[in-house]
C-alpha cells in the first residue's frame, strides 16, 4: 500500500509473510506523464531490516507519480519482487509573500505550507524569519520547491524561531517550506525581506491536485533457508 501523507511524504506498507529474511529492499521509480514513454529505471530507495512492513518515503515531490516495489533478501538471494504500488503526492499552492510583510499561518507534521517570494535583480540579501509557538522547521530554495533533503538554506531549531539569510541571492522566485514537528496544529508568523534590487514580474505558482488512488503491495515468494 502506498499512501501520500502530504506533498513531502508517502507511506509504504507491505505484508511480511516470510520467516527467514535478512531484510527488505525498497525500490522506486518515477512514472512518466501520460503518453510520454517508458518509466524511469528502478532505483534503490532504502533497505530496512527484517520483520518490518512500514516505511515513509520523505524524498518525494508533489505532483510526481512514484512507483514502488519491495524485495525480501537473505544470504542465499532475493525473493521475487512484489507487484508495483503507485502514489502521487499532492501539489500545493505556494502563498505569495510580499517584501517585508508578515503573515500568519498554521502547520502540522503532515500538512506543510509552501510560500514564494520574487527576488529582484541586484538584491544584496534575502532574509526569511519565522516566529510562533511549538516547533517548526524552515527550508528555502531558489527556483524550485525545497524538500527535506534539497534546499539552499535550512533552519531547524527546537522551537519556531527560525531564520535563513542568503547574501547576494540569485534573482527570480524563491520557494519556502515550513514543516511542523508535531501532529497538532502549530501557529507561526513568517516574513521574507530582500534588500535593494530592481523589481521583476511574478512567476506562476503550484496548483492543487488530489492524490491518486493507492495500490496494495502484495508480497510474493520469499527466500527459503
Amino acid at each position: 500500500l502506498a499512501t501520500p501523507l502530504s506533498s513531502l511524504q508517502v507511506q509504504l506498507q507491505w505484508r511480511d509473510a516470510s520467516t527467514n529474511e535478512t531484510g527488505f529492499r525498497i525500490e522506486r521509480r518515477t512514472a512518466p506523464p501520460e503518453g510520454a514513454g517508458a518509466s524511469a529505471d528502478w532505483q534503490l530507495l532504502t533497505t530496512v531490516g527484517p520483520n518490518l512492513g512500514l516505511h515513509i518515503d520523505q524524498q518525494v515531490v508533489g505532483g510526481v507519480t512514484y512507483l514502488y516495489r519491495v524485495i525480501a533478501f537473505n544470504d542465499f538471494g532475493n525473493s521475487l519482487t512484489s507487484n508495483e504500488a503507485r502514489a502521487t503526492p499532492p501539489t500545493v499552492s505556494a502563498i505569495q509573500l510580499l517584501n517585508g510583510r508578515m503573515i500568519s499561518r498554521s502547520v502540522t507534521r503532515t500538512r506543510p505550507v509552501f510560500f514564494s517570494i520574487d527576488v529582484p535583480v541586484g538584491s544584496s540579501q534575502l532574509s526569511v524569519q519565522l516566529s510562533g509557538s511549538g516547533n517548526v522547521d524552515l527550508y528555502v530554495r531558489a527556483g524550485a520547491a525545497p524538500l527535506i533533503d534539497q534546499f539552499d538554506c535550512r533552519s531547524n531549531n527546537f522551537n519556531s524561531s527560525e531564520q535563513c539569510v542568503m547574501p547576494s541571492p540569485v534573482p527570480g522566485t524563491w520557494y519556502i517550506l515550513v514543516v511542523g514537528n508535531s501532529n497538532t496544529v502549530t501557529n507561526f508568523s513568517i516574513m521574507a525581506t530582500h534588500r535593494g534590487g530592481i523589481s521583476i514580474s511574478s512567476v506562476g505558482m503550484f496548483t492543487e491536485q488530489p492524490p491518486q488512488t493507492v495500490v496494495r503491495v502484495n508480497r510474493q515468494r520469499r527466500p527459503s533457508s
